[in-house]
């Protein structure tokens, strides 16, 4: 037999092999079990590529042992080499061969791609996701529910699940609102970059109950690893019982609005007290708009809500933050002193080195008053100037308006 009908036999007979291996695809090579559409056919495509790829190394390495064989010069041989230098018939095949598998492997591509891209228009329920430095905001429009995750702690635990339906068809829209992150749950075959100012939306659908986890594929500070994400999927009756207990008592802030970072902050307005002098008698008594006890009370019953939607993952539902990676807000210096330090570190967040209870933090707070009014700003401080062992005087829109 030449060479020519050789190498002819073993690129079919490769090909073959490929062929015949394709059932085996929904076996092996280590694959987590993804429970959506998109995940099986990125699962599929991945394992099709991967049998290709046997089927041309096992090809490549017999012609090359075979080659290797048959024109190794032997005790005693003197002949000498052949001098042609082409092959009409060889090099069609190996440039149709290829042709024809980049085309196998096109048409599966473009269809998982066009699957991602057909983001339902009347979805059975819309999530919201916002990635935070370090946490995950997860929002219901529809539903008017909002939950935050809570930072993995130490030894890898997730706390509370975010709970999906099963079954349904979800319109899942991305953004960040301080740095660049990206959602990613191995199961769901899914990882999406979330970036400031800007939405992406992805269609989502569950095909199996249970717990799903990730984390945050895109190296976003200092406390990246906190991110964790922990999706519990679950039937419909289950899931409307989980966002009832998660109902916003304030309406959402549209999504549209968040993570608009480097924007120019709007001018003063003309009332406005100027920076370092809302103050010219050196106490708080002279910053007018001090709240009543009873505004005081509806300021801090609106600010436990608003907490538990801006605050609570970080700084968790005690106020004791996390030990070595976010700071306590029960006891905090920061917290009972000067009530306009804190509304500065609401409204412009706080980066650097911090010490808080005699503990050295790396702070990386991100403003999560922007786009609120000064009644929410003074709610939650007022709920965190009065809650657990703290004491301090409330603090009331007003004082908020000149103070920042």
């Amino acid at each position: 037999m030449t060479l020519n009908r050789t190498l002819q036999s073993l690129g079919l007979a490769g090909l073959a092999l490929g062929c015949t291996a394709l059932p085996a695809a929904a076996s092996a090579f280590w694959f987590v079990d993804t429970v959506t559409p998109y995940g099986q056919k990125v699962d599929w495509l991945y394992q099709f590529m991967m049998w290709i790829s046997i089927a041309i190394l096992i090809v490549v390495e017999v012609a090359l042992v075979a080659a290797l064989i048959k024109f190794r010069k032997r005790p005693g041989e003197n002949r000498q080499p052949e001098t042609w230098s082409h092959n009409t018939k060889l090099e069609i095949i190996w440039t149709v061969i290829p042709f024809a598998l980049l085309v196998a492997i096109l048409i599966p591509t473009f269809q998982a791609l066009a699957y991602l891209a057909d983001v339902p228009k009347n979805p059975d329920l819309t999530l919201e996701v916002v990635g935070h430095q370090f946490y995950w905001e997860y929002r219901y429009p529809d539903l008017n529910v909002t939950f935050n995750s809570t930072p993995r702690d130490a030894n890898g635990g997730y706390g509370d699940p975010l709970e999906l339906p099963v079954g349904r068809k979800i319109k899942v829209i991305m953004t960040a609102s301080d740095v660049i992150h990206a959602w990613w749950v191995p199961a769901f075959g899914l990882q999406q970059m979330t970036t400031p100012g800007n939405l992406a939306m992805v269609p989502l659908e569950i095909t199996k109950a249970g717990d799903y986890t990730g984390s945050c594929a895109f190296l976003c500070g200092p406390q990246h690893g906190a991110m964790g994400i922990f999706v519990r999927a679950v039937d419909q009756p289950t899931f409307m019982a989980w966002a009832d207990k998660h109902k916003s008592a304030t309406g959402l802030k549209p999504i549209a609005t968040v993570g608009l970072v480097g924007q120019t902050p709007p001018p003063p307005e003309a009332n406005e007290v100027p920076e370092g002098k809302e103050n010219p008698q050196g106490t708080e008594a002279a910053v007018a708009g001090k709240p009543t006890a009873e505004e005081a009370k509806k300021l801090s019953e609106k600010g436990k809500d608003l907490y538990a939607a801006k605050c609570l993952g970080c700084h968790q539902p005690t106020g004791a933050g996390v030990p070595g990676v976010f700071p306590p807000l029960d006891g905090s210096e920061f917290v009972t002193g000067p009530d306009k330090a804190l509304v500065e570190i609401i409204v412009k967040g706080k980066s650097g080195p911090i010490k808080v209870k005699g503990a050295d933090y790396n702070s990386a707070m991100p403003p999560v008053g922007t786009g609120m009014s000064d009644e929410e700003v003074a709610a939650i401080a007022t709920y965190v100037r009065q809650s657990w062992s703290n004491k301090a005087e409330a603090v009331g829109p007003a004082m908020v308006k000149a103070k920042h």
